[in-house]
């Protein structure tokens, strides 16, 4: 089961302050992502920075790419910062019996967002409003080599709420992915 956006916002908030206090090294990317947004097209990047001495990617997965994984693809609006603003995030669980089979998925964009005094994020929910296939999956050494397409309609999804706000969508159309992600670290 793929991690919870919230969750994975929270994490990813918190893997950028030590970048904000200089410890990060080049960004160096990994992968893209590109869709259309409510009809203006869109590039997102992910990426890899090394912190410490350790490469950090809010990008992941946890499983064996042989059998299967949870995926969280995070696209970046820029080449060279690691930001949650107008970001992108796909996550999902592959199956690798034969042929790649999705389940799960889930795509939330934008970070944070505050609507109408309530902070929340655009999120597709596990309820059937994004569609993600994939269409390659395989090792590369100890990263995931995963390509596919993606689309969906994210309503705002106030903190707490589990109800979703239908007054305020992104729609998100044509959207294909093609990147290495690194496996989870603790």
């Amino acid at each position: 089961m793929p991690f919870s956006p919230f969750a994975r916002m929270g994490a990813a908030a918190l893997m950028l302050l030590p970048a904000l206090a200089g410890w990060a090294q080049e960004v160096k990317i990994l992968g893209t992502l590109t869709g259309t947004v409510d009809g203006e097209t869109r590039s997102w990047y992910v990426t890899v920075a090394e912190m410490q001495g350790e490469a950090v990617s809010q990008s992941d997965f946890m499983g064996d790419p042989a059998d299967g994984a949870s995926v969280s693809v995070f696209g970046h609006a820029t080449e060279s910062v690691m930001d949650s603003t107008d970001s992108i995030m796909l996550s999902f669980s592959v199956s690798v019996p034969t042929a790649p089979r999705v389940s799960g998925h889930e795509i939330t964009y934008g970070g944070f967002s505050n609507i109408d005094g309530q902070t929340g994020f655009y999120s597709s929910g596990n309820d059937g409003q994004a569609e993600i296939a994939v269409v390659a999956f395989a090792a590369e050494g100890k990263a995931l080599r995963i390509v596919g397409t993606f689309s969906g309609v994210m309503p705002f999804r106030a903190s707490g709420n589990k109800t979703s706000d239908m007054n305020h969508v992104v729609t998100v159309t044509d959207g294909k992915f093609d990147t290495l992600i690194l496996p989870l670290s603790f």
